[in-house]
């Protein structure tokens, strides 16, 4: 009997301490960590919800005459999410066909990081159902209120590599 309840007890002691350092290593890495690179992180703020437009410009005769018209064919919505230097949020791209076809949209999540007011996010698919990837790269202008840059990525369809540029993000306050 004694036995058995030595046992016992070094088998509960065991999964007791395995938990306790197993919370402590998760409150060390989500609260005290993050905290501590907060404390020490001198840059600018950039967490909130960003909004960008994409257009093209057609050429039109109109009689003889040559006209340029811009239309717009993406809106992107940007979330990030920051802790320091490092990023990671949502991008939400929707598709905007002009002929009659139904609006895309496309979602997809992304890391990254600023460094020297300079933003590289790579993203890619939220869904496993799709495929395609990409990277922005941003710079902080105006006081931290735009993100201007451009994108490369797989283009919907044919899935081509793509290229938007003159992204123009703007800070939703």
């Amino acid at each position: 009997m004694d036995l058995l309840s030595n046992l016992t007890i070094g088998i509960i002691s065991g999964l007791i301490s395995t938990v306790l350092i197993w919370l402590i290593v998760i409150v060390f890495k989500n609260l005290i960590n993050p905290r501590i690179k907060e404390l020490l992180y001198r840059g600018i703020d950039l967490e909130g919800e960003w909004h960008a437009e994409s257009f093209i410009t057609k050429e039109i005769n109109n009689g003889g005459i040559i006209q340029k018209k811009k239309e717009k064919v993406r809106e992107l919505t940007l979330t990030i999410n920051q802790n320091a230097y490092q990023l990671k949020g949502d991008i939400i791209i929707k598709n905007i066909f002009d002929n009659g076809q139904e609006d895309k949209f496309s979602f997809y999540k992304y890391n990254g990081f600023i460094k020297d007011n300079y933003i590289i996010l790579t993203y890619l698919p939220k869904s496993k159902k799709c495929i395609g990837l990409g990277s922005l790269l941003l710079i902080v202008k105006e006081g931290g209120m735009n993100l201007k840059g451009d994108l490369c990525g797989t283009a919907l369809g044919d899935m081509n590599i793509s290229h938007i540029n003159e992204l123009d993000f703007i800070r939703k306050l």
